[in-house]
């Protein structure tokens, strides 16, 4: 691991837990430590921590720092309001659906502004989906249907309301649905949300299906030492670690508990670990939140390891395997003859919906194919399957 590196972990273990922030090495590159804190989307967190250095230490671009932690508060606090807004009337119409992720783990960081959220992600019982929908309707949003969610955007903030989870929870997905409907409770602002132990465990999976199919960054990790340095007490790590196991991530489980204990000092009192969490959080630094962009596009770069492991890359992105998208096209999941149906529909939704030129997935391809074989490499060294 670089200077930089650890350097970068350090400043967020110092934002996350509201530390004095540590001295930076001689010789630091801040040009690097801007461009990772951008592609990991927590410039603003990272500036929270930063300009608490003595003037002499902070980096030569102290005025942007600051600029950018402004300019995110703004934006968070903006949409967070909209959260509570939605919220409520999703109450009024009997909804209370179940808070997931961020929407929920930005009460834990210092100012929960800086907590950067692409969307607000909830989950709801299926027969209130069209309820729902028209909740967000009249109240001046637009409804993009998917199979299983729907994602709805105001110009504002950006909702994704669930009504299965099946995407994370690839083995028998009605199962966990249902366990997560049982650990829910109500929160000290009302909101429906999972106990601790399921509060992890959905963290953990969530982020381990990005980290196995297109990739995740280290946001994933200070969400996870936040809710074991305010939940500890209150988690089965049994019970996370046999759920993990069910989907085949309980070494992802374990590298986070490992990077935990190692670099935020979280004395976990679990006996299962694994061996070098810095190659663990290397992983997660090498590339953006989601993955490696291209000309403002996401890679496709899929690894999907249990997913059809033994199909080549091209075929990955371009043909896949009935189990890789049969959460998404439901059909396929009923009838298999109409895979070919799915891989068109997958096309047009690509092109028509996201806005992807014929041109771009092919010109992004090479790029996309090595991404993958990377990533495929990466995961195989960390021994995560």
């Amino acid at each position: 691991m670089t200077a930089e590196q650890e350097f970068f972990i350090m400043l967020s273990r110092s934002a996350v837990f509201d530390e004095d922030p540590p001295l930076p090495p001689e010789d630091i590159d801040w040009q690097y430590i801007w461009n990772k804190a951008y592609e990991q989307n927590i410039s603003g967190l990272l500036a929270s921590t930063i300009l608490k250095l003595p003037k002499d230490k902070q980096p030569p671009n102290a005025a942007q720092w600051r600029s950018i932690m402004i300019q995110t508060m703004v934006i968070m606090s903006q949409k967070n309001a909209e959260f509570e807004r939605m919220s409520a009337k999703l109450k009024e119409n009997q909804i209370d659906p179940i808070c997931l992720k961020g929407c929920v783990l930005k009460d834990l960081y210092p100012d929960p502004a800086l907590r950067v959220m692409g969307d607000f992600d909830v989950l709801i019982e299926k027969q209130q989906r069209k309820t729902a929908e028209a909740v967000f309707e009249n109240n001046g949003y637009k409804i993009n249907r998917n199979t299983l969610f729907s994602a709805l955007d105001n110009g504002t903030a950006h909702w994704e309301i669930f009504e299965s989870l099946e995407d994370d929870f690839r083995d028998d997905p009605l199962r966990w649905n249902r366990e997560l409907e049982k650990h829910a409770v109500t929160n000290h602002k009302g909101l429906r949300v999972l106990d601790p132990t399921f509060e992890l465990t959905y963290v953990v999976v969530h982020a381990s299906k990005h980290m196995t199919r297109e990739g995740c960054g280290i946001r994933n990790m200070l969400d996870v030492a936040l809710i074991l340095q305010h939940r500890i007490k209150d988690i089965n790590f049994g019970k996370v670690y046999e759920i993990c196991k069910s989907q085949k991530y309980e070494g992802i489980f374990l590298y986070f508990l490992s990077a935990a204990k190692k670099w935020f000092e979280i004395d976990i009192g679990y006996d299962k670990t694994m061996p070098d969490p810095d190659k663990f959080l290397e992983f997660l630094l090498s590339y953006g939140v989601f993955g490696r962009e291209l000309d403002g596009k996401i890679l496709a770069g899929q690894v999907v390891r249990r997913e059809g492991s033994s199909v080549g890359p091209l075929r990955r992105i371009f043909f896949p395997p009935r189990k890789m998208i049969q959460h998404k096209y439901q059909y396929v999941k009923k009838s298999p003859l109409l895979l070919p149906i799915a891989w068109m529909h997958r096309f047009f939704y690509a092109v028509f919906v996201r806005k992807f030129s014929v041109k771009d997935m092919v010109s992004g391809l090479r790029e996309s194919l090595e991404y993958g074989t990377e990533r495929k490499n990466r995961l195989k060294e960390l021994n995560i399957r």
